[in-house]
């Protein structure tokens, strides 16, 4: 999936593709906008599947498009270019060592930041209730802010089935404030 994939400068906030797929619980998928007042568009949802399903494509109506569409000209957002670093369970990545970091904690399992130096605490962003082999994470400092993106795509397959989670937060470097995708 995609993630976070554009960028406003008037909201200060990213535009981020999250939610889920599962072969029986079906799928959710919405647009949001982490860190700002702009409310989540809902993308779609199909119901819960007692014999399963195989992950269909995302098939948005013209409707929903049209408000994507007038979202992204009024708010200015355009494609958030900047290279993603990879970061992967057991590992971290440094900004400014030591004033900003990002790790995933294979023990917790959570991405966590810590901001300010090496005698701060760590502090959640992504906390999720499994880890799987395949599951991947993002990190991208937003040029000309004070912004960090994180997107983290959680997959699971086995045999008879296969889910996927996308989730993303926003952390304000000058202050450390974590936004999340549900923090609307």
């Amino acid at each position: 999936m995609q993630g976070c994939f554009a960028w406003s400068v008037t909201a200060n906030a990213p535009a981020c593709l999250v939610g889920g797929f599962d072969t029986y619980g079906g799928q959710q998928w919405s647009l949001v906008f982490p860190g700002s007042a702009l409310p989540r568009i809902e993308l779609v949802t199909t119901p819960e599947t007692p014999g399963g399903r195989a992950r269909e494509p995302l098939e948005i109506p013209p409707a929903t498009l049209r408000e994507i569409n007038g979202r992204f000209a009024e708010s200015q957002f355009v494609a958030l270019q900047t290279p993603a670093r990879p970061l992967e369970p057991g590992a971290h990545v440094d900004w400014v060592v030591p004033r900003f970091a990002v790790r995933w904690e294979r023990q917790t399992p959570a991405i966590e930041i810590r901001c300010g130096g090496l005698d701060r605490p760590w502090q959640d962003v992504l906390r999720q209730d499994r880890q799987s082999p395949t599951s991947t994470a993002t990190v991208r400092l937003v040029p000309e802010t004070m912004r960090v993106v994180i997107d983290q795509d959680l997959g699971d397959y086995g045999e008879g089935f296969h889910t996927i989670t996308e989730t993303a937060a926003v952390i304000d470097l000058a202050t450390c404030k974590v936004a999340h995708d549900a923090d609307e």
